[in-house]
């Protein structure tokens, strides 16, 4: 591979129109018709043209800024990430890389505990490239911060600095962390907006309790597609951009969920491979006496919101419950 096959592979693709279907997921960000819901991909004739004229300029700027290196034939890729104690392995360490050095910073904050970074260069194959998001992030948003190649989820890549065996982000953050960081201010959010504890639950069953069920599963699928990797939230959380936590609310008595945070967090979470998420408890309405907030009994069994009949036994977290309290 060179840079030659890489931009015929790249303009394979454009032509073929296979390069529209990326683009849904950027919500028509190169057009002047921006969608009006993620959901929302009526592309009409003027729509089209409109999208082949600017797709063929930005090809032309983009072919020309692509300046990429090769190693044994195949590409050179950076990315920066959060080191900690595990082992670092071939594959695992995300889909987002860039093709220049000095574009491969990480996007969290600067203030995770104990961190750590470290620059990765990796060798990556043409078939572990995944071209139409390649383009998608390249030529569809208009403010581009990162001159980024996307690979296919599990693709490998040739680790060449760090060597593999040294540490990797995933094991650490989990590690340190469990799963995401839930910051002080979002356990004091959380109490002031009806919170009476937290409970350690796995993600998949918050996805139970929030989301529809096949068939008509519109909501879940359109979740799935949107969510962001893992880090991208822990560092929107970290930094203060984030300050609710996943919480479930759900009525006093018939368990039913009425109201919740964190679908696109727990999505993350599952697919980082984290057995659980910590998740506030509120139930409605709030008990109070003479403006004293009463204890709440922890619920046994919690109800789909969306009344699908499905229901989870919360017994089994039980032993991960914390109150939370007015000083939190």
């Amino acid at each position: 591979m060179n840079k030659g096959t890489l931009l015929k592979a790249f303009k394979e693709v454009i032509d073929s129109g296979d390069i529209y279907g990326a683009l849904e997921d950027f919500h028509y960000e190169y057009t002047s018709h921006p969608s009006t819901s993620p959901d929302d991909h009526a592309f009409d004739e003027d729509m089209y043209e409109e999208a082949v004229e600017a797709l063929e300029k930005r090809w032309k700027k983009f072919s020309a800024a692509f300046k990429p290196e090769f190693e044994s034939s195949r590409l050179v890729v950076w990315r920066q990430l959060l080191l900690g104690d595990k082992k670092l392995k071939n594959n695992g360490v995300g889909v987002y890389w860039s093709w220049t050095k000095e574009k491969a910073r990480s996007w969290w904050g600067d203030n995770l505990r104990h961190k750590r970074e470290k620059l990765l260069k990796g060798l990556v194959a043409l078939d572990a490239i995944d071209i139409p998001l390649t383009l998608a992030s390249n030529l569809f948003k208009e403010h581009i911060e990162e001159t980024e190649i996307r690979l296919k989820k599990g693709a490998k890549v040739q680790l060449l600095e760090p060597r593999p065996g040294d540490a990797t982000a995933k094991g650490f953050l989990r590690k340190v962390h469990g799963a995401y960081t839930v910051t002080e201010t979002m356990r004091r959010v959380a109490y002031s907006s009806g919170g009476f504890g937290t409970v350690k639950m796995d993600p998949r069953a918050f996805l139970i309790l929030t989301t529809d069920h096949p068939p008509d599963d519109s909501v879940r699928r359109g979740i799935l597609k949107r969510a962001k990797e893992w880090h991208e939230y822990e560092g929107y959380g970290t930094d203060g951009e984030i300050r609710v936590m996943p919480f479930l609310r759900y009525a006093r008595g018939t368990g039913k969920v009425r109201g919740h945070e964190g679908r696109h967090r727990a999505v993350a979470a599952w697919r980082h491979g984290d057995r659980w998420i910590e998740v506030a408890l509120k139930a409605e309405p709030v008990r109070q006496h003479f403006g004293e907030r009463e204890p709440e009994d922890y619920p046994e069994r919690l109800y789909n919101q969306y009344e699908t009949g499905v229901s989870v036994d919360m017994l089994k977290w039980h032993g991960t419950f914390t109150p939370l309290t007015e000083e939190e």
